[in-house]
């Protein structure tokens, strides 16, 4: 299938399609990972980031209602790949406090990436005067960037457990 995109609309909804998937693809995915979690820190953060997908993605869909389209995903080969390597280098984690620093990190990338793509998404929206799903965007990116300053406090707190200071 070929994708014409011949405006910002439709760049804005396929863009918002590739996000609306990703956050589906977290949802199932982030369960499986968080089962070994050791770090109280971490698991937090990763829980929070796990439920806040469900409210991104009815906030996703109702950015859909108001653009007159399917809230459907389109394949989000990326976010796939991301997925896939914290799964492959989770595998290599020598210990179990070296597994929550790499999947806190895996996360933080997958954040990052998001939240670029966010901020592009309320870009566009802004640009076509589209108020409602401004605000709806801006919500969302709120809620990743909180993340992400729930993300690097973690950071913090297991950072001293790496280097070998138990109080860290």
């Amino acid at each position: 299938m070929k994708i014409s995109l011949s405006n910002l609309t439709d760049a804005l909804v396929f863009l918002l399609r590739g996000l609306y998937d990703a956050e589906r693809k977290l949802q199932k995915a982030i369960p499986p990972c968080a089962g070994g979690i050791r770090s109280e820190a971490v698991r937090r953060v990763v829980d929070n980031y796990y439920d806040s997908a469900g409210n991104k993605i009815l906030k996703l869909e109702r950015v859909f209602n108001y653009l007159m389209t399917e809230p459907q995903g389109r394949s989000h080969e990326v976010m796939e790949k991301m997925i896939d390597d914290t799964n492959h280098i989770l595998r290599y984690a020598a210990n179990e406090r070296m597994r929550d620093v790499i999947l806190l990190t895996c996360i933080q990338n997958i954040n990052y990436y998001k939240i670029a793509g966010y901020r592009n998404a309320l870009l566009f929206s802004v640009e076509l005067g589209l108020d409602n799903v401004s605000d709806l965007l801006t919500d969302i990116l709120e809620w990743e960037t909180q993340a992400s300053r729930e993300f690097a406090e973690a950071s913090l707190k297991i950072s001293g457990h790496l280097a070998g200071d138990p109080f860290g």
